[in-house]
């Protein structure tokens, strides 16, 4: 079946955003992301990363816990035609969270199951200077070994 993003009786094609945001900053990067997706006519899944660290820690951080937005699995990673990585920067890298999500998708990397998707990489760092360019240079690494195609 052929997706297409602009209206017709072709379906939608479907992007999939995992991001994780701490305090709320990469959300609303993700959100407007999300709506230039949807004015192209693309329909989209926000998903969050599954949280690696307890909520007590999180509480006492004052983090933002985003209960009303999905958490991503990898299933539906497999059933959507790309994927869009809302990540925030830890010394020059994608922050652990999202970084053990996708270390976890071994399984569909040996389907091939992400193999020829588009994917790319929303960052942001709260210092100039912060590692924004060298986040997206290491993140790409891993989603070109899963088998998608970096856009």
């Amino acid at each position: 079946e052929k997706k297409t993003m602009s209206a017709g009786s072709e379906s939608k094609a479907t992007v999939s955003i995992v991001f994780h945001s701490t305090w709320g900053h990469m959300k609303e990067l993700v959100d407007s992301f999300k709506a230039g997706c949807e004015e192209a006519g693309v329909s989209v899944k926000v998903l969050r990363a599954p949280e690696i660290l307890d909520a007590d820690v999180r509480a006492k951080m004052g983090a933002k816990e985003f209960a009303d937005v999905e958490v991503a699995d990898r299933e539906t990673l497999a059933d959507t035609d790309g994927i869009a990585w809302g990540v925030t920067t830890r010394f020059g890298a994608v922050n652990s969270t999202v970084k053990a999500f996708i270390d976890s998708l071994g399984s569909l990397w040996q389907k091939g199951a992400l193999h020829g998707k588009p994917t790319s990489v929303i960052f942001g760092t709260g210092t100039l200077g912060g590692g924004q360019e060298t986040t997206a240079l290491t993140t790409v690494t891993s989603l070109v070994h899963l088998g998608m195609i970096f856009v």
